[in-house]
């Protein structure tokens, strides 16, 4: 019976699980964060309503800083991966390379342009998220449940939200 079309297990079997319920929220999250990153790119004629602040970055700096949002993004893919597996240490460790001990300066592929091009509010921005990312590793090295670990994840994810909804890229003439 397991083999045919529309068996589903028992319902305490397969909704219960944390880790699933992490993983469904995760791949929202993901899903969110790209579709945003899809559309706050730079584009040749800039919409009139478009109301976001502009970030005017040489060729260089863009480079720098989409490298580094896609890093975010890789690092909330690896834990979601390593949480599925029930890897939770991988899962921690992904995370904190992106939380605050990793914003060293000099930052290694930074320019040294970057931060005269950034606001006061973006990098109070930036650092929250850093810490964000901090509190979903601290959460997942104390084992919290599905619903917390979401929770923080959500918060995080609140970040790449506003910052996507309060900046847009534009490149240097």
């Amino acid at each position: 019976k397991g083999a045919t079309l529309g068996y589903r297990r028992p319902q305490a079997a397969c909704l219960t699980h944390p880790k699933r319920e992490i993983m469904k929220f995760l791949s929202g999250a993901i899903f969110l964060s790209v579709t945003l990153l899809f559309h706050s790119g730079t584009s040749l004629a800039v919409d009139p309503s478009d109301v976001r602040q502009p970030i005017t970055l040489n060729p260089q700096e863009y480079s720098f800083l989409l490298s580094e949002i896609r890093g975010h993004l890789d690092a909330i893919g690896a834990a979601q991966q390593a949480i599925s597996t029930g890897d939770l240490e991988t899962a921690r460790k992904a995370m904190l390379d992106r939380g605050t001990g990793r914003v060293k300066f000099p930052l290694p592929g930074r320019p040294p342009s970057f931060g005269h091009k950034t606001t006061d509010a973006w990098r109070a921005m930036a650092g929250a998220m850093h810490k964000s990312f901090d509190e979903v590793a601290e959460g997942i090295a104390n084992k919290e449940s599905a619903a917390q670990i979401m929770g923080r994840t959500a918060k995080l994810m609140s970040y790449c939200a506003g910052c996507h909804a309060s900046y847009r890229l534009v490149a240097a003439p």
